[in-house]
């Protein structure tokens, strides 16, 4: 499978990249970055407020607070979350929240 990854900052470039991806994938990884854990800075929640996700998705979570990412991506419809182990020192809260999702 082919699973391209998309990386921005700008919510209209986000939407851009996932009509491109949808002429020759059905699933995409959404890279999040919140300037915490890693220096880049990503789309953030609010971006993703209202947003559906028109081909199925997955998250991969830089971010220093991966709970508060887990419902925003269940609302637009993510079939998975990866996050690094790293980001968190409770990995059990981390896990039984995605699971929950």
């Amino acid at each position: 499978m082919i699973v391209p990854s998309l990386l921005t900052s700008d919510r209209r470039e986000f939407t851009d990249m996932i009509k491109t991806c949808a002429e020759f994938t059905d699933y995409v990884q959404i890279d999040i970055m919140d300037g915490e854990f890693v220096p880049s800075k990503s789309i953030g929640i609010v971006d993703l407020e209202g947003f559906k996700a028109p081909l199925r998705c997955e998250a991969h979570l830089m971010v220093l607070d991966p709970v508060a990412w887990i419902k925003p991506f269940k609302n637009i419809g993510a079939e998975r979350i990866v996050y690094h182990f790293e980001s968190s020192k409770n990995h059990l809260e981390v896990i039984s929240k995605i699971r929950e999702s």
